[in-house]
């Protein structure tokens, strides 16, 4: 979850879903109970919608391995964001960490379904979280009330980290960005 903050606008989250690169994005306004319905139009944010490169390019990626681009992908976005207009808004990076018993495991069979549904949630695994700690953090962070300094950041549930030694490679943030500036007309 990339959340960038202006100090004239409405705070922003924008996610990009499971892809091999880039998936669809939607924006949310901090105030939104989490739980709700969204994209939520946010002041003149707008939601860019892009299919998925998976959908029309065959590949041999994996579901976990086109998850973690998507991962890496947000990084970039937030690290070249964060230099292109970091004299005008804050841009990090949220990772609400693994959250058993959500809808996480709902392509995997019935025994791996089984233990994330009804096991999981019940051990204290490190990495994981929940809805409403991971939520109460983002909307935080949105919202400026935590975090409130960082720029280019990379917050790990609800603790500032730093991210992959991968995710800060400058030729390939600026490669994605001006890929997805072609690709949206942007």
């Amino acid at each position: 979850m990339l959340v960038v903050r202006t100090p004239d606008t409405q705070a922003v989250a924008i996610r990009i879903g499971q892809a091999n690169l880039v998936a669809p994005w939607q924006a949310f306004d901090g105030n939104a109970e989490l739980g709700g319905s969204w994209p939520i139009p946010v002041g003149n944010i707008h939601a860019i919608s892009l299919t998925p490169i998976s959908a029309t390019t065959p590949t041999d990626q994996s579901p976990a391995s086109a998850y973690a681009t998507s991962k890496l992908a947000v990084n970039y976005l937030c690290h070249e964001m964060q230099g292109r207009y970091g004299d005008r808004l804050r841009c990090n990076v949220h990772d609400p960490g693994l959250m058993p018993g959500t809808g996480l495991a709902r392509d995997m069979n019935r025994f791996r379904r089984f233990m994330w549904d009804r096991v999981m949630p019940h051990l204290p695994l490190p990495g994981t979280s929940t809805p409403q700690r991971s939520g109460a953090v983002l909307a935080d962070m949105a919202l400026g009330r935590r975090f409130g300094e960082l720029r280019g950041g990379y917050v790990d549930i609800d603790e500032e980290r730093r991210a992959s030694p991968e995710s800060y490679d400058t030729e390939r943030e600026r490669q994605l960005w001006e890929t997805l500036e072609q690709l949206t007309a942007l």
